[in-house]
């Protein structure tokens, strides 16, 4: 039996009867459909919950930004190994979005790409590392039962201790061939952590112009980056660093994590007009020089989207992430 709910706690319960607890994540949903999300400005989402003998098996919630009206989104999704519960779940899900003329269904995506979105399908030999999307091995096959096909990829590689050796000694050599541009007065710059809501308000222009045509992208304002921002849990191994032009401006940025003598290096992005002047891997080398200092020993080269890419010379990835899709047919 599959139930629409606007009760929290139920749906919390649901996902703690199938993965058990996890307080940060009940967190996360609680803000996620708190009255004061300011996402629910610009969208609109319902939450569902499968009960079997009045046990919860399952749970969805379908959204869809109003920003982005033919396009519907499911997310926040658990479910014990059962296909007809997961196509159960799916299904109401996408009758809401049908009866608001969505024409197409993607995720997982919880309400946002600005936060959790994509499944995991590969790599579930690996430990996970921080904001990996994680998730049980027979969630894909699940949704590919239920009619989905992934819509889009990404890949993370896991770099050994000899690989990132030799990857530094590489950057090291090309080092000489970008010092035209610290001559021309490009520089790097790390975000000053104890000014968080100044630095923010730095970071977010660069995120809504940079991101603009990424997977997913809904420009938000400041006062939803700054309150998603805020939520989330604080780390003292963040390090933000951000790319300035020769006049001055900030024309880029990159975020990683410092976990022991392991880098995860995660979100760049740098304005198209400065994509071509190889500011990547110049970034790189200074992110490496600075990381080594540090004790940097391996890395990880996390959530990157299918096509070109600097990580692809270290060979094939060692995990893979998807959004699936699905079309809704009309019901008029």
């Amino acid at each position: 039996m599959i139930l629409p709910t606007n009760n929290i706690d139920d749906f919390i319960h649901a996902r703690t009867c199938i993965r058990g607890q996890d307080l940060n994540a009940d967190l996360y949903d609680q803000q996620a459909f708190s009255s004061d999300n300011l996402f629910f400005r610009h969208g609109e989402a319902q939450m569902f919950i499968a009960l079997k003998n009045n046990i919860p098996v399952g749970r969805i919630a379908a959204s869809r930004d109003h920003t982005t009206p033919a396009r519907g989104n499911f997310g926040f999704f658990e479910c014990i190994n059962d296909v007809n519960i997961a196509s159960a779940l799916l299904n109401h899900a996408e009758q809401w979005l049908q009866n608001r003329h969505c024409d197409a269904m993607h995720g997982p995506l919880d309400l946002s790409v600005m936060r959790n979105y994509r499944m995991q399908i590969s790599g579930f030999n690996k430990k996970a590392f921080h904001t990996e999307p994680r998730n049980p091995s027979y969630y894909p096959e699940l949704l590919r039962q239920s009619g989905f096909r992934e819509h889009h990829i990404w890949s993370s590689w896991d770099i050994s201790p000899s690989r990132f050796l030799t990857w530094r000694i590489f950057l090291c050599f090309k080092q000489k061939s970008f010092r035209h541009l610290t001559q021309q007065g490009y520089r790097i710059e790390p975000m000053d952590m104890q000014r968080m809501p100044d630095e923010l308000a730095r970071l977010h222009p660069l995120i809504m112009e940079t991101f603009a045509n990424n997977y997913g992208f809904v420009p938000i304002d400041f006062q939803e980056y700054l309150q998603i921002e805020s939520a989330r849990p604080p780390s003292d191994a963040l390090r933000v660093f951000f790319i300035k032009s020769p006049d001055g401006s900030d024309i880029g940025f990159f975020a990683g994590w410092l976990l022991g003598r392991l880098a995860l290096l995660y979100i760049i992005g740098i304005k198209a007009e400065h994509r071509k002047k190889d500011l990547i891997p110049w970034m790189f080398c200074d992110v490496m020089k600075t990381m080594s200092k540090h004790g940097t020993r391996s890395a990880i080269g996390a959530l990157v989207r299918e096509g070109p890419s600097y990580y692809n010379r270290l060979g094939k990835a060692t995990r893979t992430y998807a959004v699936f899709s699905k079309a809704i047919a009309s019901n008029v």
